[in-house]
């Protein structure tokens, strides 16, 4: 086995390249997320991943879109933002997602562990990472993909 590739892993490119989308200083009230989402959805916009969270004092939500979407995501989060008094409305272009999927009875800790470790070895960024049962999905900036599929095995299929 090659020692850059994690245990009998498999990689995927997921989708076309995203946007990252971040409105921050939310209230602890999930009115403003229910809102943006609403809006994405009316004017029938995709969401590919969305985290809220807390981030320092307020909460944040992040999500990613296509890029194609990209401006008008923006518009609409900033049109909602300014009506409830919270923002900034920031957006980051050119990031993928990747998928990593181990062999079945690998737990994704396991998995996530040696992706990082192969990550950090490249100095290779993620935006985001999520793992579920032996999958484990980062976003990372456009130009590193390749690289990263070839350290987990993976190809460029989408």
């Amino acid at each position: 086995m090659d020692p850059e590739t994690p245990h009998h892993t498999s990689a995927h490119r997921c989708a076309d390249p995203v946007t990252v989308v971040t409105i921050d200083r939310l209230p602890r009230q999930p009115v403003v997320v229910a809102q943006v989402l609403r809006a994405l959805s009316e004017h029938g916009i995709p969401i590919d991943v969305l985290v809220a969270g807390r981030h320092h004092q307020y909460e944040q939500l992040v999500i990613t879109v296509g890029s194609d979407r990209a401006a008008e995501v923006v518009e609409l989060a900033s049109t909602v933002a300014h009506r409830f008094g919270v923002g900034p409305v920031t957006s980051e272009s050119a990031w993928a997602e990747v998928t990593v999927e181990a062999p079945e009875g690998r737990p994704a800790g396991e998995v996530l562990a040696e992706v990082y470790e192969r990550l950090a070895q490249r100095g290779i960024e993620t935006r985001m990472v999520a793992a579920s049962g032996s999958t484990v999905s980062c976003l990372v900036r456009e130009e590193r993909v390749d690289e990263l599929l070839a350290l987990a095995g993976g190809s460029a299929r989408t």
